[in-house]
């Protein structure tokens, strides 16, 4: 089995998501943007930003020796709440700015890593420990709002 590095997989998984992104909006998509992301616009989420998310969660997931399958449960949880129509205005508001706003793309992420370690993880983490363990000095992590989006 060939191995690779953090990089070079989240560089793969980053390309493969930019490729299915852009058969989805040039094959898939009508012709007008409502209603679907448009490429165009400077404040949607990038690949890039999903990759350094996920080389955070793989750093955070490492420092506490989970397994790195829980990233990609996460991950996972992340895709299909920003992919699913939903029938709740609360829902599809949330998932629209998290494809818009990075500060609300990172609390979705650290959301869905909070649940996911909750679920595969041996141990549990209070949501007080895990927001001060993400919060950083550009980013303030609180209990209350990883508490209200999951």
């Amino acid at each position: 089995m060939v191995q690779m590095n953090l990089s070079q997989y989240t560089t793969a998984v980053a390309d493969s998501l930019h490729a299915m992104i852009k058969r989805e909006l040039t094959i898939y998509s009508c012709h007008e943007h409502n209603g679907y992301l448009n490429p165009s616009d400077p404040t949607m989420i990038t690949a890039d930003d999903r990759m350094k998310l996920v080389d955070w969660c793989y750093s955070i997931a490492d420092h506490c020796q989970h397994s790195r399958n829980t990233v990609a449960s996460a991950m996972e949880m992340v895709d299909r709440f920003l992919s699913t129509p939903s029938n709740s205005t609360d829902t599809a508001r949330v998932a629209y700015e998290a494809q818009r706003a990075q500060i609300k793309f990172q609390l979705l992420t650290i959301t869905a890593l909070y649940v996911a370690i909750k679920i595969n993880e041996n141990i549990v983490i209070s949501s007080d420990l895990f927001a001060d363990m993400c919060s950083s000095h550009t980013y303030i992590v609180v209990a209350e709002d990883i508490e209200d989006m999951d």
